[in-house]
């Protein structure tokens, strides 16, 4: 079994790439991802070592951290966080699947996506 599994809730976060509007108005990145590999938490090193063992390149930690010229530095922590170069592979693997074997074993279990329209929750 993964790590990621032993809670009954898990909140991930899926960020999105920059889009051509903000690229056109050279906006810049305000969200920069904890990255397990820097983070003192075991918990958030099983689940990056688990993920590096299904041969993936994409950036995954379990915390964020916003800047806001006005406000300031915020930092959120998530069970994971899966960066911008995430495949689609990748974050149904490590949300969805686990909870699909368990919906096949009897178990209930419910998926919830948020997020703007056109964001690519699909």
């Amino acid at each position: 079994d993964s790590p990621l599994q032993e809670d009954p809730i898990r909140v991930c976060l899926r960020l999105r790439p920059v889009n051509k509007l903000e690229t056109s108005r050279r906006s810049t990145n305000c969200v920069k991802v904890q990255t397990a590999a820097n983070n003192n938490n075991d918990k958030s090193k099983a689940s990056y070592a688990a993920i590096l063992e299904k041969g993936s390149s994409a950036t995954v930690g379990n915390a964020i951290e916003v800047i806001s010229p006005l406000q300031g530095k915020f930092n959120f922590t998530f069970d994971q966080v899966f960066q911008e170069d995430a495949s689609q592979s990748l974050v149904y693997q490590h949300t969805a699947a686990p909870l699909a074997s368990d919906l096949l074993e009897g178990f209930n279990c419910a998926l919830i996506s948020y997020g703007q329209t056109g964001s690519g929750k699909t």
